[in-house]
């Protein structure tokens, strides 16, 4: 009779000792299920900021260049428009002098 309480509790030791266990080891695969989630949480906003800042700076160097371009087409017919207008205003002065000189000589021959 002893011998079987002392048998009892060594088997309930045993049987504590081994459902304690088992619940240690599953609350261990659950943190870590847990962790790991959060970590690859953690990772993919990092990644999506990371992607998310480059396509930004990506497409504000597009538009800085788009807009650089048009500047320098909007600069290139400003300086055409001025060149045009200094040459024609050059043309007509030569002209207009050209036109004088053969009226007066004319004037003089007639004179």
């Amino acid at each position: 009779r002893c011998e079987d309480r002392h048998q009892q509790r060594c088997e309930d030791r045993h049987q504590q000792r081994c459902e304690d266990r088992h619940q240690q080891r599953c609350e261990d695969r659950h943190q870590q299920r847990c962790e790991d989630r959060h970590q690859q949480r953690c990772e993919d906003k990092h990644q999506q900021r990371c992607e998310d800042r480059h396509q930004q700076r990506c497409e504000d160097k597009h538009q800085q260049q788009c807009e650089d371009r048009h500047q320098q087409r909007c600069e290139d017919r400003h300086q055409q428009r001025c060149e045009d207008k200094h040459q024609q205003r050059c043309e007509d002065r030569h002209q207009q002098r050209c036109e004088d000189k053969h009226q007066q000589q004319c004037e003089d021959r007639h004179q």
